[in-house]
């Protein structure tokens, strides 16, 4: 007895549903990139290189100005070449590649903590006095430390110290959305994003230093604010702090 087979194209996400050249999602193994994420070094890698090469030739030019200065050199040149060895590839272990992508997040805290260093590169003076000469020709007062007293109100004492905590989980909560919905395009445009701003800041820190209101006109200890967020900021600010930022 004769047997008819009947062939039919099922269409969907088999390997006709992806752009030529891309291996497709079903046969993806976990070290390809994602779709539309950058081969190689990514634009946020260039961005923290090309910081860590352009103050480490500061730090040639002025090393009188910048106590340890070899230390902080010596640190520049390796992590230099660990974004360079360690992020031009995607590594296929897990725990590598959640740390090659997270990894420029990661950098905030030890290239904030060397600016109180960095700020005397050029000048040991801090611009505070001009500063404060500017506020009070704009406002005819320095709102720093007016404001407290004409709203001395509790409960907007302890709403503005909280948006000033909040503000530590911004660029942290926005790249998390990102990477677990699987936008990784998007979550790699957004580390850009965040630390071409981050490190312009550094920069600017590093040429015009000045300390902030919060140490140039003293402030009363952490522990006497009202609320929660008041004492928990004011105790990050007198212990973080990095000063000339």
């Amino acid at each position: 007895m004769d047997r008819k087979i009947d062939l039919k194209l099922i269409e969907g996400r088999g390997p006709t549903a992806h752009e030529p050249g891309e291996r497709p999602a079903w046969a993806r193994r976990p070290g390809d990139a994602e779709p539309g994420e950058p081969l190689g070094l990514r634009p946020v890698d260039g961005l923290l290189v090309g910081y860590l090469l352009l103050t480490g030739v500061l730090l040639l030019a002025f090393p009188h100005h910048v106590k340890a200065w070899p230390l902080y050199l010596s640190a520049h040149l390796v992590v230099m070449v660990a974004i360079l060895r360690g992020a031009a590839t995607r590594p296929r272990n897990g725990a590598w590649r959640l740390l090659r992508d997270w990894y420029p997040l990661l950098m905030f805290a030890p290239l904030y903590s060397e600016l109180a260093a960095f700020t005397s590169l050029f000048t040991h003076e801090r611009y505070d006095t001009w500063v404060v000469g500017w506020e009070q020709a704009l406002f005819g007062m320095q709102p720093s430390q007016t404001l407290r007293t004409l709203l001395p109100q509790k409960a907007l004492s302890e709403y503005v110290h909280f948006s000033y905590f909040a503000y530590y989980f911004v660029p942290t909560t926005l790249a998390f959305w990102l990477y677990v919905t699987g936008t990784r395009a998007k979550f790699s445009r957004a580390l850009t994003a965040t630390l071409l701003a981050f490190l312009s800041c550094c920069m600017i820190y590093v040429i015009f230093p000045v300390v902030g209101p919060y140490h140039h006109f003293g402030h009363p200890p952490a522990n006497t604010w009202p609320g929660v967020f008041g004492p928990l900021s004011h105790a990050i600010v007198e212990r973080g702090s990095s000063l000339g930022t």
